[in-house]
């Protein structure tokens, strides 16, 4: 396949990313003449496969932490960076987010009126997928990356919201483009 689309495997190693949120990831094909990345469902699964039918050694590496400067970590250890230097948390009463350059948002989680997920064609390089948390209020509200620290968190909670819409938020993580996904509002 290489041969036809003037691509030399010679040289190779498929390499996967750490996976974004849920349901996708990141693989990367090295080749001689530099490299193929591209945002997928199951990436693990895929990287492995295509290791295997190029008969090459799969090798595990984290795209997101190059460019790090020393001491910069992730807040639990891991994740995608430096989507995860944003930290989201849900309590009883409130969602909060804290950007990496100090700012805290905040929504009630009675004043919460709309669950919106934009995304964007800057992937896989550039943060290409966004929450947004809407409030009543003018100030009342949050937006952050996926990939944030406490997403699954933030998921799990706006899931048992009622009539969260799944289908949308399944087509938001599969999407590429420039498009908005509103997966919940309130009751009017």
């Amino acid at each position: 396949m290489g041969r036809r689309y003037g691509l030399s495997f010679a040289k190779r190693r498929v390499l996967l990313a750490q996976s974004f949120g849920w349901f996708t990831g990141i693989v990367v094909v090295e080749h001689v003449h530099g490299e193929f990345r591209f945002r997928c469902y199951g990436a693990k699964q895929l990287a492995a496969t295509m290791a295997a039918s190029f008969n090459v050694p799969q090798q595990p590496q984290v795209l997101q932490q190059q460019g790090k400067s020393p001491g910069q970590k992730c807040p639990e250890g891991e994740g995608l960076y430096p989507e995860c230097l944003f930290v989201v948390t849900v309590s009883g009463s409130e969602i909060v987010n804290q950007r990496p350059d100090g700012t805290v948002e905040r929504v009630s989680i009675h004043d919460l009126e709309e669950v919106t997920i934009v995304t964007n064609d800057s992937g896989p390089t550039g943060v290409d997928l966004w929450w947004l948390l809407v409030g009543s209020k003018p100030d009342a509200g949050c937006a952050f990356p996926g990939g944030a620290t406490g997403e699954a968190k933030v998921l799990e909670f706006v899931q048992q919201l009622p009539g969260f819409n799944n289908q949308a938020f399944i087509e938001a993580m599969g999407c590429a483009s420039n498009a908005r996904f509103v997966c919940w509002r309130a009751a009017a």
